[in-house]
């Protein structure tokens, strides 16, 4: 739920969705201010406006409606909601849940609203990987996305390999000497979109190769009092922030 058009009376922010930038980075700001408009929710099956609360009457608010779906094993009703940020990096929201039936009678679509706990969004990434043309044991890595002002994020890639086969996800173990840290390009994190880039050299592999993957890792870097610009901490003052796994098919 949120605010609809200024011409309409609004209720008091504790009833709509809100949210805002985390205080703790530097970052691009979000597409709207205080508060999400109806197309930043991009999953959603259907909007409307100028719809009453019971909570406050005399207002009004919009709402974008999501498909809900039944997990038996929980025995709960869920659904997925999209927001789109923008290049804001983990900002946070409160959402505003309602139940909303849109073919109801007149004032009575929405159910009484509920708060959520409040949450951050994670930023989105794009990963890329390179077999080169002349080594096929060398991979050029990429990954970009949203990313804080300061670049003291710090993005790690490992290749694994699985031993013994069977199901996809187990038997895998760190492939040795395959990994390597990204370098962050600084002039690019500066304008708030990130681009960490390097290289990883292969070991020679037995023929046929094992099934590899890549395992890329992006930690956030807190300052403490061994902070500084030369040597970044490398544990006990991080918080891992995106993971990604990528599988590693190497040509005949």
């Amino acid at each position: 739920l949120r605010a609809p058009r200024p011409t309409l009376k609004a209720p008091d922010a504790s009833h709509l969705t809100h949210w805002g930038l985390d205080p703790a980075q530097i970052s691009r700001g979000l597409p709207a201010p205080y508060a999400p408009k109806l197309d930043q929710f991009t999953a959603a099956a259907l909007s409307a406006n100028g719809l009453s609360i019971d909570e406050q009457p005399g207002t009004a608010v919009a709402v974008a409606g999501h498909q809900v779906a039944y997990d038996v094993d929980r025995g709960l009703w869920y659904c997925d909601i999209t927001l789109d940020p923008g290049e804001a990096y983990y900002p946070f929201v409160r959402l505003a849940l309602a139940r909303y039936q849109p073919n109801s009678v007149g004032d009575a679509e929405l159910s009484r609203i509920v708060l959520a706990d409040f949450m951050q969004l994670a930023p989105d990434r794009s990963a890329s990987i390179v077999i080169d043309d002349q080594d096929t044991r060398l991979l050029r890595l990429s990954v970009s996305g949203p990313a804080p002002q300061r670049a003291t994020n710090v993005l790690t890639a490992s290749v694994e390999q699985q031993i013994g086969g069977g199901d996809d996800q187990v038997g895998w173990v760190p492939l040795p000497n395959a990994q390597t840290t990204l370098a962050p390009r600084t002039a690019i994190l500066r304008s708030t979109t990130g681009i960490w880039t390097g290289m990883l050299q292969l070991p020679q592999l037995a023929s046929p190769p094992p099934p590899l993957r890549l395992v890329l890792r992006e930690y956030e870097v807190y300052e403490d009092d061994s902070f500084s610009k030369i040597r970044i901490p490398t544990s006990g003052k991080r918080r891992l922030v995106y993971a990604d796994v990528v599988d590693i098919l190497l040509p005949n």
